[in-house]
């Protein structure tokens, strides 16, 4: 299950997730489970994120950072 407080900076913009991101790069986020279907993620440092289970159909993911991001397709 999406860390709730994550969620909650993603859903504030890239600006800010990409900024907490910087701050933070020793924490592996969790966004499994996550609803972001359909989100505006250009351009977000999902860099080692656990996006298994997370719904992401729609979601625009044009340049976003995804390497070694765990996801539910080997």
């Amino acid at each position: 299950m999406a860390n709730q407080q994550q969620l909650e900076i993603l859903q504030q913009g890239i600006n800010a997730w990409n900024a907490w991101r910087n701050e933070h790069p020793e924490v592996q986020p969790d966004l499994s489970g996550a609803m972001i279907g359909g989100a505006n993620l250009t351009g977000a440092n999902l860099h080692d994120a656990d996006l298994r289970n997370a719904i992401l159909n729609g979601a625009d993911l044009t340049e976003a950072n995804l390497n070694g991001a765990i996801t539910d397709s080997p």
